[in-house]
């Protein structure tokens, strides 16, 4: 619209300077007007020139200002793709920290069954400990047990072939006895 409406002003600008400038060619001569003419005609053009100027800079820094505004379009172009792929690259990290998570809380688990495993390996290690301590314990009972009842062994073989020794004896006299009364 500002373009347009720039446009539209120095079009009139130029209409108004070459009707003037065909008025004053049908005149008189610039010469045969008198200065107060020539002072007007050329505070006029002067007016004219300073008004076109002023249009062309402003067409110039509008120019400017929409180059600029590409620019600014541009860049924030840009940056929304940019945005975007930090997004997804964001939604990446994010599963990633989630897989990690699961992975690190099933670790966890697994730590905490092979150290509930240890511990009970150390308990099941101390009983073991406790228990082959009692089997030596019954087992140095047991054996002084076998030395006491081989002693007793060897004690009542002993007896045996006393009695037996004793009941030949016994016999004997016995025997002798008899012969002796009858």
């Amino acid at each position: 619209l500002m373009d347009k409406s720039i446009e539209k002003t120095l079009a009139e600008l130029h209409k108004k300077y070459a009707v003037r400038n065909e008025g004053s060619s049908m005149a008189l001569l610039p010469s045969e007007q008198g200065p107060k003419t020539i002072d007007k005609l050329t505070e006029e053009t002067r007016n004219v020139a300073e008004q076109s100027s002023a249009l062309v800079q402003a067409a110039r820094e509008k120019s400017a200002a929409v180059e600029a505004l590409a620019k600014l379009q541009e860049q924030a172009e840009t940056y929304m793709k940019k945005i975007e792929s930090e997004k997804k690259r964001l939604q990446q990290v994010e599963d990633e920290k989630k897989a990690l998570v699961a992975q690190l809380d099933e670790e966890r688990v697994t730590i905490s069954k092979v150290r509930q495993a240890q511990k009970e390996n150390v308990k099941i290690q101390k009983q073991i400990r406790g228990l082959e301590d009692k089997l030596e314990k019954s087992m140095v009972k047991y054996n002084k047990a076998l030395a006491i009842n081989a002693a007793l062994k060897n004690d009542i073989n002993d007896l045996r072939r006393e009695r037996i020794v004793f009941d030949g004896v016994y016999r004997k006299l016995e025997n002798e006895v008899q012969q002796k009364k009858s």
